[in-house]
């Protein structure tokens, strides 16, 4: 990946990140690199959001750090996510979609007549679950006739063949009609 922008601006921006994003769900704590004329309202904003960091999990992100665990651990999970956009292409050929190498979602044009609130419905009658795409798209605009799929959600890549072969499958089919009753 390029640097972050802090890299070239480091009086003026702040650079902070997350293990729940980048290593492990489940270690809700990360850290900020701030400039030192910025460190005290950084500090208030920061106390206002949260009471203090987990200082189990602070220590534990600390040590994976510090031993280098962090940086393998990153590794294999590119590694994995990369693997797994690779199976989303071969599951998915034919349909049109957009992915960064490395990333955890793709975002799948859907193909005419699909609207996304009725795939996500008819995924979810068939044990797949999704997640509508008006929660990707910020206040009122437009949603776009595409659905971002997550392909690191899974355990193993084996679930996530299933579920994009059932996706895929439905995709191949018109949707349902709707039957309204005014």
């Amino acid at each position: 990946a390029p640097p972050p922008i802090s890299a070239y601006a480091p009086e003026r921006s702040l650079y902070i990140t997350s293990a729940s994003k980048s290593l492990a769900p489940c270690l809700r704590v990360g850290y900020a690199a701030v400039p030192v004329d910025r460190i005290g309202r950084f500090t208030a904003a920061a106390r206002a959001l949260n009471w203090m960091a987990p200082p189990v999990e602070a220590e534990i992100l600390s040590r994976w750090v510090r031993s280098g665990l962090a940086d393998e651990m990153t590794a294999r999970i590119r590694a994995d996510a990369i693997t797994r956009l690779g199976i989303a292409e071969r599951m998915l050929e034919g349909f049109s979609f957009r992915a960064t190498p490395g990333g955890f979602h793709i975002w799948l044009q859907l193909p005419e007549p699909w609207r996304a609130q009725d795939l996500v419905a008819a995924a979810r009658d068939r044990g797949v679950s999704m997640t509508s795409t008006e929660l990707f798209v910020p206040g009122r605009a437009e949603t776009p006739h595409a659905l971002r799929v997550s392909i690191c959600a899974t355990r193993t890549h084996g679930e996530l063949e299933r579920g994009l072969t059932a996706l895929a499958e439905l995709l191949r089919q018109a949707p349902e009609p709707c039957l309204a009753v005014a």
